[in-house]
């Protein structure tokens, strides 16, 4: 990788005669020390990425830069270019910082090229990239590196494969966008969202990009945004790092999506391993199909959300924890406008309380068909809800839950309304599977469950409409009640008492009736895999 911050004192070819304001590059030859090296000390994962090289050359450039170009400097071709042109550059450093024009540009590196920020840039505290208002700007196949702001953006941003490594962040305010496609975010450094920071009405949509080990100093290890809306649609993030809240994203005021992305290894001081939501009562996070693992905090291992809608479906969430007797392994939600939780899988999560801490979950706040397996914490080892406002918790699998108080599967407190239909418990340890608390029993619904009897599971709930203790084993697909690990499957297989043994009144994905009772029972099931 190359050496951006120091750049005199590692790369000796570029004189300091040559590295002033002029933004000349050198005579090529520091393009062998472009993106790529591994001689640089980097996160190794970074230093492999090869999506900044691997952009194909625009046909016919409206401008060239470099050797034998048009011009030598980036900012050259920036002012003399017009509406919709395509700037072509050679490889080599540039040294200066750009302004992007009131239109639409793109840049593209032929190949292996930086753009690093030139002393008055550094001096002035000036982002290397500055796209104001109807600017329209596109960098393609860069690496990126300042002291200060990579980019300050108040117009649109475009930025495909482009490396930051050893940085700051890209700030975008008062309705700026900024587009990212592939590249990566490594070993970043701010205050706070050390990767990208949005506010102010601003939009952020990412595809396929790597946020790793990038670290701030209270919010947002990656991203922070505030009145801002952010999308993210498989991308990575890994071991990002904030001391207060938000290992990887922290989010207050804005809609935040996320699709088939990853989250590993993040942690905060205090809440959200790996994210913090404040939807302020109006905004949504949405989840789908995307894996949380081993992410850690004081509060909501891998989730915090707060006065938010919130939907997860299709996603795994395994080794996540809270310390120091912290609540909500997986997640912490507190005053839920709307919660909608299905086909999930929870493993080997630890915390005081609850898999999932739920304070308050709104009227029509549904958990369906998802899978609760091998948890272990105090109260709650699925789900700990406190005063649930009409919350369903419909078709789950609660399997081999630990708890050393009560409720190894669930823990109700409080009697605002919920209902406990067509789940299946099994191998479940501790007192009072399902413990109610503060609960008068016959007014809610809790009906048509199945316990797996074991030596530790006395006291279950039973005595209502279907519910029963069955003495066989529920007849999964695949699991070792005795083994470890998150590899399963918890569908039924032929002549398993879970088949038609839920609520008569209630048909299965293929119309049928009853229900079947687990996670691959009811009209929303998934299919088995």
């Amino acid at each position: 990788m190359l050496c951006l911050l120091a750049l005199a004192a590692c790369d000796p070819k570029l004189p300091d005669a040559d590295r002033g304001d002029t933004g000349q590059i050198d005579d090529g030859t520091a393009a062998s020390e472009g993106p790529g090296d591994t001689s640089t000390p980097t996160d190794t994962a970074a230093s492999t990425d090869t999506s900044a090289t691997d952009s194909a050359a625009p046909a016919d450039p409206d401008w060239t830069v470099g050797d034998g170009g048009d011009f030598s400097t980036l900012q050259e071709a920036l002012d003399a270019s017009a509406d919709g042109d395509v700037i072509a550059v050679s490889p080599g450093t540039y040294v200066e910082c750009l302004t992007f024009p009131a239109w639409q540009v793109s840049v593209h590196a032929e190949s292996e090229a930086a753009i690093v920020a030139d002393e008055a840039c550094t001096a002035a505290e000036q982002a290397l990239l500055t796209v104001d208002g109807s600017a329209e700007g596109s960098l393609s196949g860069f690496e990126l590196g300042a002291d200060h702001d990579i980019a300050a953006v108040t117009g649109s941003l475009s930025l495909t494969n482009v490396t930051v490594a050893g940085a700051d962040r890209v700030l975008v305010s008062d309705g700026g966008q900024l587009f990212l496609s592939g590249g990566s975010f490594t070993s970043n450094g701010a205050g706070s969202g050390a990767a990208i920071k949005a506010e102010s009405r601003a939009t952020v949509v990412i595809e396929g990009t790597t946020f790793r080990s990038n670290q701030a100093e209270t919010f947002g290890g990656a991203i922070r945004a505030e009145d801002a809306d952010v999308s993210c649609t498989g991308c990575v993030f890994e071991h990002n790092s904030a001391a207060l809240a938000g290992g990887a994203i922290y989010s207050v005021g804005g809609d935040l999506t996320l699709v088939d992305s990853s989250f590993d290894g993040h942690t905060t001081q205090s809440s959200g391993g790996a994210i913090y939501f404040d939807g302020q009562g109006s905004h949504t996070l949405s989840i789908d199909g995307s894996a949380f693992s081993d992410n850690e905090s004081a509060t909501g291992g891998a989730l915090v959300t707060l006065d938010a809608t919130l939907e997860i479906r299709g996603s795994s969430f395994t080794s996540n924890q809270v310390v120091d007797d912290g609540d909500g392994g997986v997640l912490h939600a507190t005053t839920s406008t709307l919660l909608t939780l299905i086909d999930n899988d929870f493993c080997d999560t630890s915390s005081y309380k609850g898999t999932l801490y739920l304070l308050g979950a709104g009227n029509g706040s549904e958990v369906a068909n998802n899978r609760f397996v091998r948890n272990t914490t105090f109260e709650g080892g699925g789900v700990y809800a406190v005063n649930p406002d009409g919350l369903d918790i419909t078709n789950n699998a609660f399997v081999s839950n630990v708890a050393t108080g009560e409720g190894p599967d669930l823990y109700i407190n409080g009697y605002d309304g919920f209902s406990v239909v067509n789940n299946v418990h099994a191998w479940s340890q501790g007192l009072s599977t399902i413990r109610l608390y503060n609960t008068p029993f016959s007014e809610f619904d809790v009906t048509y469950n199945l316990f797996h009897v074991t030596s530790t599971t006395a006291q279950n709930v039973n005595g209502s409409a279907g519910n029963a203790l069955i003495e066989d084993e529920p007849a999964f697909s695949s699991f070792d009640p005795s083994g470890s690990g998150c590899t399963y499957n918890l569908a039924p297989v032929k002549g398993s008492p879970l088949i038609d043994a839920g609520d008569p009144d209630v048909q299965d994905a293929d119309g049928t009736k009853p229900s079947d009772v687990g996670a691959y029972g009811g009209p929303d099931a998934p299919d088995a895999p």
